[in-house]
Order: structure tokens, then sequence, then C-alpha cells
């Protein structure tokens, strides 16, 4: 397979689309060993840079006359050229295919458009690829911004986190504690502004969004970067913070604050986080069991309610 992908992206041919593809699955079937939708998918991504709406019903057809359903993965493949050409005619018709094909389009299949184009060429691809969605009119949801967002907060771009922030506030999708995360990394890593950090995780908690990537941050910085006995017991503010909200927290957290302590030369202050350790391993572990309790007991009622339903002779 790697073969072949790499033979098509050396050697493009100026052979049609399809008639490739037919090349490629007649030596799929010589080999007897059918095309499956994920190979299908892969082909795509090395086919589609040209792609027409005509070339993608063509495709489409030829598969179904393959005896090969087009999945999600291969509609994806389509979908992000056509939104690269901001085809929206020919987007809206191929979201009509997919309904026919019994598959939903949904806010997470945009999501992934978005990762790809992000994963290949980064944060300014995914945003012109967020863009060209939105111009599609694709519903799409908090967690493709947040994905732009990061990607720009991981290339340390403050003007474009705050500018693709701003934008988000307009959409009226509400708060989303992953994107708070990233304007908390974003503050610290370019300005080193505690201060502006702090206000947009106070945002967070007032939006109920708080989230523990944030506060681990924080407490990276004050205990690593500044370490004296202000910032250390501000981490340690913002470690209690973090373990009332029940946030999943690093275990370096507990151990950069412990360790802060005691270069400071602070031992029974050092011994308190210890403490407060240990509460929260002990906590997170009830709260894990009484969950797998719960998950449990919704298999016991389901399937008990599965035996009365065949007793009683009452169909789903």
């Amino acid at each position: 397979m790697k073969f072949l992908l790499r033979g098509l992206r050396k050697n493009p041919d100026q052979r049609t689309k399809l008639q490739r593809l037919e090349l490629i699955n007649d030596a799929f079937r010589r080999s007897q060993r059918p095309l499956t939708p994920q190979i299908y998918s892969e082909i795509l991504v090395v086919l589609d840079r040209d792609m027409l709406f005509d070339d993608a019903i063509r495709i489409l057809d030829q598969m179904k006359s393959w005896s090969v359903e087009p999945n999600v993965v291969v509609y994806n493949s389509i979908l992000r050229n056509l939104v690269q050409r901001k085809d929206k005619k020919g987007f809206t018709k191929i979201l009509r295919r997919m309904e026919d094909d019994s598959l939903t389009p949904d806010a997470h299949m945009y999501f992934q458009i978005v990762r790809h184009e992000i994963n290949a060429q980064g944060a300014r691809a995914g945003e012109k690829m967020l863009t060209s969605l939105l111009e599609c009119d694709a519903e799409v949801d908090k967690l493709t911004w947040s994905a732009v967002i990061d990607a720009y907060s991981k290339e340390a771009n403050y003007d474009k986190v705050h500018e693709m922030y701003n934008k988000f506030t307009k959409t009226g999708l509400g708060a989303h504690g992953a994107i708070f995360s990233s304007l908390v990394f974003t503050q610290l890593r370019c300005k080193d502004d505690i201060p502006g950090a702090v206000q947009y995780l106070e945002k967070a908690v007032m939006e109920g969004c708080p989230n523990g990537r944030s506060y681990d941050a924080l407490i990276y910085q004050l205990c690593n970067f500044r370490g004296d006995l202000d910032s250390v017991e501000a981490a340690e503010g913002h470690l209690r913070d973090a373990m009332e909200w029940n946030l999943p927290l690093q275990e370096r957290a507990f151990e950069r604050v412990r360790t802060a302590y005691k270069n400071l030369g602070m031992l029974t202050e050092a011994e308190r986080i210890s403490d407060r350790e240990q509460r929260y391993r002990f906590l997170s572990v009830v709260k894990a069991d009484a969950k797998k309790r719960n998950t449990l007991q919704d298999a016991a009622d389901e399937l008990e309610h599965e035996r009365l339903r065949l007793l009683l002779g009452v169909r789903r």
C-alpha cells in the first residue's frame, strides 16, 4: 500500500482519477485483496489535490459499482477538497449524498477536517479551512474553534490567539474550557503575564468550565520560574481551587509546590502539600470506584430490562 501511494505521488500520469482508481482496483483484485473504504480514503488524499465535484460523484458511483460503501473518512477526503475550493454548492450536494448513504454529517467530522489541515500544514492552514467551512454554512462547534486557537497557542502566536478568540466570542457557541486553557498558556508563554493568565482562569471558573491543564501551567510558572514565597503560596491556592473543582491534575503539580516550599526551607508547608496530595489521590480512587459501580449497575439494569422485554415479547 505504501509503495502504491508513493508511486502515485512521484509519478502522477495524465490519466483521470477514475482511470487510475480502476487500475488500482484491478491490481488489488488480481492479488485477491479487495479495496476497503480506508484504503480508498488514503488513495483519495493523493488523488484529490485538484478534485472537482463531478470527479467526486463519479468516484463515489464507481465505488458503489465495486460494492464498496464509502465511509465518513472517504467523505472527509472529498469534502476537505471542496471546502478548499470554496465550492459551496458541491459541498452541500455531497452532504446530501452522505445522508443518502445513511451517514450523518456532524460537527466532529468538520473538526477532523480542520485538525487534518493543522497537522499537515499548521495553524494558518487550520484557520483557512475553518473559514471556508463557515463560508459553506457548515455547523462548526466550539471544539473546532478550540483546535485552531490551540494550534496558534502552540506556535506562540499571541496576536492570532486573541484574534481567533475574539471571533469565537461572536459565534454565540458559549464558553469552552480548552479555549481558556489556550489563553492561559499564551499569556504565560508569550508574556510571562501571570495576572493576565489568572484573569482567564477566573473567567473560566465563572463560566463553569475550568480546566486542569490551566492550573498545571499556572502552578508550573509560579513555582519553576518565580519560586518566591508569594508565588509559591499563590500556587498552593490554585492547587486547592483545582482540588475543590475535582479537576484532573498532574502528579507533578503537587511535587512542584512541595519542592518549592522545600527550597524555601519551609518543611512544614511541604508536608502539608503531601497531605493534600494523599487526600486528592484517595478521593480520585473513590470517585473512580463510584463511577465504575454506576456503570456496572447501569449495565445490570439494562440486562434486566432486556430480559423483561423478551419475557413480555415487547420489541425495542
